[in-house]
């Protein structure tokens, strides 16, 4: 018989590792489950997890991970279900439903006012069954070094993928060439490997009316610094000496071989042209310097950032023409559930123009 059940996450690492192995095509290691479950500063002292197991054997799992949201004027905590998983022999059971129900009533005890997650299609009818909202829908932006490399990443090497990504290079493929600025810069850009103590400065950056991920340099330092595979850089703008932007930046080597530069991560307080310019040019500096054969981040909702990726620096829309074509399938969605009306106040969580959405909200970022 199947219980559903919460138990000490510390104790049953290794068998959750084990699970996942099994139903997920990529794998996981104990270091790094350990890191993303266990070693997150918001986690209580001693941190639960809901599993379903039939005698000794762990079955299933929902696990939860904490990030502190604003949402106007207010810090609320939130979840983001991630890895949850079901043993292939255990599934159409109703074992999925029974630990979302236990997540949910842990989430209550621990003070989470809303969930937030990003589905894929299939799995986006199983939230909406559960009362999640559709947001918005992801649009990317990308931007390719290499066209060939990434045709014969999503199509298989042949004759075909080097016609489609040559062609690609003569019709669309021009990168804008960076425009000349005046001897005395905009502003001045720091670059680090680590989160620094500058980035306190973030705090005043912060929109009222939108809802942006808390970054504190504690969370920053676990979410980013102490990742145990991948490396991120920051990039800081300084007006004199107060922060008035900052951009992360990433390059993670794909299953197919594909070299990915992300923004992963940006905030701008700025509204000098210029200066959003410069912040947004010396990323995409950091990340050619890696050898990306793509670039690509999700869409900015604030339009100037937006016009300047797409106009100035050569990235294009999933949503658009030709990258359409060869993305057919339904995008995937951020979709959200509130379970405290009362923190939110007048604030529509399911309302996208609130969103100050960036791939940092996502665990796999």
């Amino acid at each position: 018989m199947v219980m559903v059940t919460l138990v000490n996450h510390c104790d049953i690492v290794p068998g959750l590792v084990e699970l996942f192995n099994l139903v997920f095509p990529t794998e996981t290691t104990v270091e790094r489950w350990e890191w993303k479950h266990l070693e997150n500063p918001l986690n209580p002292p001693q941190p639960k997890v809901v599993v379903a197991v039939d005698g000794d054997r762990i079955v299933g799992a929902r696990p939860l991970m904490l990030a502190n949201i604003r949402v106007g004027n207010e810090i609320l905590k939130a979840g983001q279900p991630c890895d949850t998983m079901v043993h292939p022999e255990y599934r159409r059971r109703g074992v999925f439903s029974r630990m979302n129900d236990l997540a949910i009533e842990q989430a209550r005890t621990m003070g989470v006012s809303l969930f937030y997650n990003f589905p894929n299609p299939f799995a986006l009818r199983g939230y909406l069954k559960q009362g999640w909202q559709r947001v918005m829908p992801l649009e990317s932006l990308m931007r390719f070094e290499e066209p060939v490399q990434v045709a014969e990443a999503k199509f298989g090497r042949g004759v075909a993928s080097k016609v489609l990504g040559t062609s690609y290079r003569t019709f669309f493929g021009g990168i804008p060439r960076r425009r000349h600025w005046p001897e005395e810069p905009s502003c001045r850009i720091v670059t680090s490997d680590k989160a620094v103590e500058q980035l306190e400065g973030l705090e005043r950056l912060y929109q009222k009316d939108k809802i942006e991920l808390e970054r504190s340099r504690m969370y920053l330092e676990w979410r980013f610094d102490s990742h145990p595979e991948h490396k991120y850089r920051y990039i800081m703008c300084f007006d004199k000496e107060d922060l008035v932007g900052y951009v992360l930046v990433r390059l993670s080597t794909w299953s197919n071989g594909l070299r990915v530069g992300q923004i992963v991560d940006y905030m701008v307080g700025c509204r000098n042209a210029d200066c959003v310019y410069d912040m947004f040019d010396r990323a995409v500096i950091e990340l050619l310097r890696m050898d990306c054969d793509m670039l690509c981040t999700w869409a900015p909702a604030d339009e100037a950032i937006y016009s300047v990726l797409k106009r100035s620096f050569g990235f294009r829309s999933s949503f658009d023409f030709p990258l359409k074509l060869a993305f057919r399938r339904e995008p995937d969605w951020l979709v959200a559930r509130e379970l405290d009306t009362s923190a939110t106040g007048d604030l529509d969580i399911y309302d996208p123009t609130v969103w100050h959405l960036t791939p940092a909200f996502c665990d796999v970022a």
